[in-house]
């Protein structure tokens, strides 16, 4: 299990520093200052995911004993609330702050709270799953997981920023990461790996999709 912990808690910090090198590299003058808060945003907001966690588990229901328990546990207690934190993140932090301008901005700081928040609920999940027939496939594969399923929020919310139709793309990008994310990990719960499998290599095609759109477009700042 130690190993288990030091992968979940290192790998979204390297990852990170990775990140935060290569944006400053390519952008020398630019200010990096809200994606380094990003991530530790990220992280802060992850104490409620952790305690909401906590909660479900003291009540019994993180036994995934059926087939509604474990959808549950893997669409709202997961999906849902681990994507509402970074969505919370990016709206009180970026997205009223109006340090997006476009959805490659978004992108840029849903991958930065992302990480923060695999980083802290990842250790929680290495530390209370460890017994399960799918605790290695999943802890190896939630960082990763966690940040290319938030690439919808951040690719909508910056498209918020441009468009009159403003709650209509901030709940497609809340409500597309939740279901992603939570899809992927029910296939984990019911051992169905192979699915896994196809719905991770589709996962990450569609946020290449949202991240290639987002690069390869000269966005009009002015509202559309």
């Amino acid at each position: 299990m130690l190993c288990e912990m030091l992968y979940v808690g290192l790998l979204p910090v390297l990852t990170f520093l990775i990140l935060y090198l290569y944006l400053h590299y390519r952008y020398p003058k630019g200010n990096l200052s809200p994606f380094l808060c990003s991530f530790i945003y990220g992280a802060i907001i992850s104490i409620f995911i952790v305690a909401l966690q906590m909660v479900v588990e003291a009540m019994g229901y993180a036994e995934l004993k059926n087939l509604r328990r474990t959808a549950f546990h893997a669409f709202v207690v997961t999906g849902f609330a681990h994507q509402l934190g970074v969505f919370v993140v990016m709206m009180v932090f970026f997205y009223v702050k109006k340090y997006m301008r476009n959805p490659a901005d978004g992108i840029v700081y849903a991958t930065g709270t992302s990480l923060g928040v695999a980083m802290v609920t990842g250790l929680h999940f290495a530390s209370f799953y460890s017994g399960q027939n799918f605790y290695h496939t999943l802890i190896y594969s939630y960082p990763p997981a966690m940040v290319i399923t938030a690439v919808p929020i951040g690719f909508f919310a910056g498209l918020a920023v441009m468009r009159n139709n403003t709650l209509v793309d901030l709940m497609t990008g809340l409500l597309a990461s939740s279901f992603f994310l939570g899809l992927y990990v029910f296939c984990l719960y019911t051992h169905e790996f192979l699915l896994s499998v196809l719905s991770g290599a589709g996962l990450v095609a569609i946020a290449f999709l949202f991240a290639y759109k987002a690069v390869n477009t000269k966005w009009d700042n002015r509202r559309m």
